[in-house]
């Protein structure tokens, strides 16, 4: 069969089957008609037959569910008004006659939405046409993209001879009800996964026997019990300290019997490994058909009473840390009065040592002047790199010459009822350090010594070697490589440490000194310095017998030698130097030990007097050494316009502190040299010279 005649077949088979049943409703008519009184006219039985058809079909066109009738090839013989709007787009049921609706249904999971409505039936029409039977359906599709879901029934209809002829159908439009029902839906599963997802907040119910019957995710979290622990357990017994468990009873009953309502307030409960859990919690009465609950809601504290005892501790470091600046803060405000005076204290017992008999006991008295000058001078330093305040240098450094010095140091400052013994190897090798720092270290571990004997005496032994480390010695000492290390050993029989502190002694701020006693930074500041060297340091201790640190530093080279400066030589000149300084007694030594070296020396306290003194006659120095820190005008400043006057011009600047002062600043303005106060003769004689020798 051909396309056309197909088509041709299939229109003249939909109307047969229109024409049959208009036939059968006229049958019907007749039947009707042939049933009223003889009396009554055919004419006007004939007319409220058709009436009554009119009004039937009146009826079916304005009620609000769809109505149809099909034939076998799915095309409308019969549509209502509503069937038109809905399915077929169309204004009237002439215009679908013939026509196929725009209902094209879709299973969900091919739609591309999320709802969920229940069996959906792709093509109901074939169900019913196969199976010969009505039937009730949910179908779910669209009409030019608009989205339908109808609740429809259909039914079989047949001709006279029992053929199968068509399908009819009624449904209705429930869309919105259905889109409501699935919203009520979501919105009830999403608040059962926010009750049981929600963070922090633990949610539980307990029946009137304290059974558990609710326990959330959260619940599973703070107190350590999964769901299925817990549920029908007692919730007294589970998470109520003993101590609380007969108030909470009460309460309990109390919560219940009264219907009281107690407001929210902080509990100490306990989890699963008996550990104190913060909970803020509150409660809700719950009524229904089997019986009264309790819903209690629980806000985790624990984390902020954690982060409490954090911000507590910090604080506490922070008071230390404050200390810790204000001692900077001392430092760097005094450091260049009092250096200022420990130049002048050092240079005027240089000058006297100078006139006193070789090996006299006022020449011997002299140089201890010194050497305390020298160790006040030093204990700035170290109290300005604690501060941050000065720049540490490195240089090759024999660690042996160092320990001596400290220990020479402690002697003098140590009890007689502690006694120092040494094991020394000089030729153990130089390290890459600052000196200053090396002292700083010995002092504080030496000082940690000092106090665990202080009342019952004891020894403190320091012992210096070379040792030689390989992969496996460093196993446990992270970042550190394999090679030759210096060690210095400190060992003392005090009070020590308990091995359950191992871990914190070099934590900042922990000390188990009495308070007074230490501000718990030392050993921290050791470890840096340790540490910032490429070394390690370790420490141990067994209470009352011994306690020993070993501190391992990277050797170098012996080849690289550190600058050593002669002690019997003193170099001298004869070129004319511009000594400028604002403290009078200062101006005066240096103007009488220069001399005393050769030197031919202008003197001036002012800065602007001097600059004005050198506009007026450039060439007539050979070297200007000036202090930093004068009023009117900085030595920085003072150099900058002198060099402007005379670029080739050497000049030296002298500081007791200045934290504005950096190397960079000094090579961009083209002064020579830059140094701390005090230095001594022999230093100040050499730095002279290395000045204009480069000339």
């Amino acid at each position: 069969m051909t396309k056309d005649k197909k088509h041709g077949s299939e229109d003249a088979i939909n109307k047969s089957s229109y024409d049959e049943l208009e036939a059968k409703i006229w049958q019907l008519e007749d039947k009707l008609i042939q049933q009223r009184q003889p009396e009554e006219p055919c004419s006007k039985d004939k007319k409220y037959g058709r009436k009554f058809c009119e009004l039937m079909g009146l009826m079916v066109d304005n009620v609000p569910d769809l109505i149809w009738a099909k034939d076998m090839g799915d095309k409308y013989i019969f549509a209502n008004q509503a069937s038109c709007d809905k399915l077929l787009k169309c204004s009237s049921s002439e215009e679908a006659v013939g026509n196929k609706d725009m209902f094209f249904a879709k299973k969900e999971r091919e739609s591309g939405h999320n709802h969920t409505f229940g069996e959906i039936c792709v093509n109901s029409d074939e169900i019913v046409k196969l199976s010969k039977k009505p039937g009730r359906f949910l179908e779910y599709g669209l009409v030019r993209g608009e989205k339908l879901i109808l609740d429809v029934h259909k039914a079989p209809f047949f001709n006279s001879t029992g053929e199968m002829i068509g399908t009819v159908g009624a449904g209705r439009d429930v869309t919105k009800e259905k889109e409501t029902q699935q919203a009520l839906e979501n919105a009830s599963r999403i608040l059962r996964e926010l009750a049981n997802e929600v963070a922090g907040v633990a949610i539980l119910a307990c029946d009137e026997e304290m059974r558990i019957t609710l326990w959330n995710s959260t619940c599973e979290q703070i107190y350590g019990y999964k769901k299925d622990e817990a549920l029908g357990r007692n919730v007294c017994r589970l998470i109520i300290p003993k101590g609380m468990q007969t108030e909470a009873v009460r309460l309990y009953n109390r919560l219940l019997e009264h219907e009281e309502k107690i407001p929210a307030q902080e509990f100490i409960l306990k989890d699963k490994l008996g550990d104190e859990v913060y909970v803020y919690v509150s409660h809700i009465l719950k009524k229904s058909s089997i019986g009264r609950e309790l819903i209690f809601i629980g806000l985790d504290l624990s984390p902020l009473k954690q982060a409490e005892e954090e911000r507590r501790i910090l604080a506490k470091q922070l008071q230390q840390a404050q200390k810790m600046e204000a001692i900077g803060t001392l430092a760097g405000g005094i450091a260049h009065d009092f250096n200022n005076i420990l130049a002048a204290m050092l240079g005027y017992a240089e000058l006297a040592k100078e006139d006193c008999v070789p090996g006299s006991t006022v020449s011997q008295d002299i140089d201890l002047v010194i050497q305390a000058g020298n160790r006040a001078a030093d204990l700035i330093r170290q109290i300005l790199d604690f501060s941050r305040q000065s720049d540490s240098s490195r240089n090759p450094t024999l660690p042996g010459t160092i320990v001596k010095e400290t220990l020479k140091l402690l002697r003098s400052s140590l009890p007689t009822t502690i006694t120092i013994e040494q094991d020394l190897d000089m030729d153990a090798g130089h390290i890459l350090a600052d000196p200053t720092q090396i002292h700083q270290m010995l002092l504080n571990l030496c000082t940690n010594s000092f106090h665990a004997m202080e009342k019952t005496g004891g020894t403190l032994s320091i012992s210096l070697s070379r040792k030689t480390l390989i992969q496996k010695d460093l196993a446990n000492i992270p970042g550190v490589s394999p090679g030759a290390f210096v060690q210095i050993s400190i060992k003392d029989n005090g009070s020590g440490f308990s091995p359950a502190l191992q871990e914190k002694i070099f934590d900042p701020y922990f000390t188990t000194k009495q308070t007074g006693k230490g501000t718990g930074m030392g050993l921290a500041i050791v470890h840096g310095i340790v540490k910032n060297y490429g070394g390690f340091i370790t420490g141990r201790s067994e209470p009352g017998v011994e306690t020993v640190f070993d501190i391992h530093l990277p050797a170098i080279e012996d080849t690289v030698q550190p600058d050593h400066i002669s002690s019997d030589l003193i170099p001298t000149g004869n070129e004319r130097i511009f000594f400028i300084d604002d403290e009078d007694m200062l101006v005066d030594m240096g103007k009488t030990l220069l001399e005393q070296l050769g030197y031919r020396v202008t003197i001036q306290t002012s800065s602007l007097e001097a600059l004005m003194t050198f506009k007026k006659q450039p060439d007539s120095f050979d070297l200007v050494i000036t202090d930093q820190t004068m009023p009117e005008m900085t030595g920085l400043d003072l150099a900058e316009r002198m060099l402007q006057i005379r670029a080739d011009l050497p000049i030296i600047l002298f500081t007791g502190y200045s934290s504005l002062i950096t190397d960079q600043m000094i090579k961009a303005s083209g002064i020579k040299e830059f140094a701390l106060k005090p230095l001594s003769t022999q230093k100040l004689a050499t730095l002279i010279r290395k000045v204009l020798d480069q000339q």
